[in-house]
């Protein structure tokens, strides 16, 4: 294992690191959801109408690039506020495998 000491992160890392994460995280559960909805397990509101048939299997993963898409961007904005202020105080160690080509 190495060490990697970091003293500043750029912008797109972050939000492309909390972006891949939330969307492999979210979307496989969204899709899982939309197929229960369309399988009629559940129930999925759209404009305070009940969504019958295909249409939740189509519009779960539709619904879930806007709320990954938000959520980057607001976990995004608050983690570079954290770790801008944690690099005023010491600066990061990242703990790293290096790849075995």
């Amino acid at each position: 294992m190495q060490e990697l000491e970091i003293h500043r992160f750029s912008v797109v890392s972050v939000f492309k690191i909390v972006g891949i994460g939330l969307f492999f995280s979210l979307m496989p559960v969204l899709v899982i959801v939309g197929i229960a909805c369309g399988l009629g397990l559940l129930n999925m509101h759209y404009n305070g109408q009940v969504l019958h048939g295909w249409w939740p299997v189509v519009m779960a993963p539709v619904f879930g690039l806007f709320f990954v898409a938000a959520l980057t961007t607001f976990v995004s904005i608050a983690m570079l506020l954290g770790l801008w202020l944690y690099s005023l105080i010491a600066p990061i160690v990242i703990v790293f495998r290096p790849s075995q080509d």
